[in-house]
């Protein structure tokens, strides 16, 4: 072989004797373009949980707009899919059928409701002090002590300061103002939602990556499904309790009834805490009047929710999505500390909503995570 060609064969090959494509690549230490992700995301994260917390408000009344507006397209449709109607003429009834017994209620029934509240506070109070003279009768201290000399109380002493009665006021009937005020913002998004819950709908899938809209869209569709039969549901078995507790109340002759069977039937709606406040209200009424009275309620509130525990709500449960118990404690305890009464009440469909996410896509039972 020549020189020459000696040469170029020299110069096809890199100073090692290899070829230059095969002489491995340096890797960089750190994978900045990964790292740069991965910090994006968790800032999202974080962005993301910080405007939900500080939104919180605001989303737990879009819930509760959300779920009007599910029942009133469930009324809507139940109406006129049998005729043939158009729907938006069921909806219409529906709007004016709620809103006639609303005002209905507020109207014939308000008077009554207003005046018995204050008859169960003072009922119950009552009974809070049967309670306490009833453990104090085991108390061995003297029930009467002795006063110190040179301590006198005079009323103006015992009285609250003026500027507190007045906060006090202030402070109830802001209160009273942001209850309407979230009352009515929830009544007009829910109409709005139910007009055509259809354009809101795609309008949140268009969120999303376009090759997972449909599966978005069949997971908001079955979530929907399962919040609607649970809320029909739900709302037939407070109405069997209130009723349930009105004619035992009734029969019992216990004061009051027609309050304490309303409140019944509306704490029927939280699980398990729900259900234990109204038979402590009704066990507090019924004590101020004696204690056989108030035994004979501690045994219509056990008739009453063994129906609703072994009876309405595995009926409910069955056409929906089995809710474990613990679970939902953990979850009324958790959104209670965060969000206070609200939290409580809407603990049980956000766990609804939660599992059927879950069931639908983690654990893919569903078609939305099949898709």
């Amino acid at each position: 072989m020549s020189e020459g060609e000696h040469g170029e064969a020299d110069t096809d090959q890199g100073p090692s004797g290899l070829d230059p494509e095969e002489v491995p690549k340096t890797k960089a230490l750190y994978d900045w373009r990964g790292l740069v992700n991965a910090t994006l995301i968790i800032a999202g994260v974080i962005l993301g949980a910080l405007a939900i917390w500080k939104l919180s408000s605001i989303l737990l009344l879009v819930l509760c707009a959300a779920m009007l507006a599910i029942v009133l397209d469930a009324s809507a449709r139940a109406m006129t899919e049998p005729i043939g109607a158009p729907r938006w003429i069921g909806l219409a009834v529906s709007v004016l059928l709620t809103a006639g017994a609303a005002v209905a209620a507020a109207v014939f029934a308000g008077p009554t409701l207003t005046e018995q509240l204050a008859g169960v506070v003072n009922q119950a109070d009552e009974g809070l002090q049967e309670v306490g003279r009833y453990l104090g009768s085991f108390d061995e201290l003297p029930s009467e002590l002795p006063a110190e000399e040179g301590t006198a109380f005079s009323l103006p002493d015992m009285l609250p300061a003026p500027g507190g009665i007045l906060s006090s006021a202030t402070a109830a009937i802001s209160s009273v103002f942001g209850l309407l005020g979230s009352v009515l913002v929830v009544s007009v998004v829910g109409i709005y939602f139910a007009v055509s819950p259809e354009a809101y709908v795609e309008g949140f899938v268009r969120f999303a990556p376009r090759g997972q809209r449909r599966k978005l869209r069949r997971l908001v569709s079955r979530t929907g499904s399962v919040l609607r039969r649970w809320l029909i549901g739900k709302g037939i078995s407070m109405l069997i309790v209130g009723v349930m507790s009105y004619a035992g109340l009734i029969i019992l002759g216990v004061p009051l009834a027609l309050f304490l069977a309303v409140f019944a039937g509306l704490a029927a709606f939280v699980p398990f805490l729900g259900p234990v406040v109204g038979g402590l209200a009704m066990g507090l009424v019924a004590l101020s009047e004696s204690w056989q009275l108030a035994l004979w309620v501690l045994g219509l509130y056990l008739i009453i929710q063994t129906v609703e525990s072994y009876l309405l709500t595995p009926l409910v449960q069955e056409r929906t999505v089995y809710l474990l118990p613990a679970v939902v404690l953990v979850a009324q305890l958790v959104m209670g500390t965060l969000f206070g009464i609200l939290g409580v009440a809407l603990a049980t469909p956000l766990t609804a909503i939660a599992m059927t996410v879950l069931e639908e896509t983690y654990f893919n039972k569903g078609p939305a995570g099949s898709g």
